[in-house]
């Protein structure tokens, strides 16, 4: 009984684990090219990005002049 509620307690802990290693990585959302901006996901896949202070859109694709 007792290695029961053991092993219930490290899966329980585990899943955690990757549920949190899975949502942090969903909302990963940057400019690698741009430090000045505010990135959202809005989308599965894609991530929106606009210059801090305004809405101007920022294509993350290309270096920043």
């Amino acid at each position: 009984m007792l290695l029961t509620r053991n092993m219930e307690t490290l899966l329980g802990v585990l899943l955690g684990l990757i549920l949190a290693a899975a949502s942090s990585a969903q909302n990963n959302c940057t400019c690698a090219s741009n430090k000045w901006t505010v990135c959202a996901q809005n989308g599965p896949e894609n991530c929106a990005c606009t210059l801090v202070g305004s809405s101007h859109k920022v294509d993350c694709s290309m270096l920043t002049p």
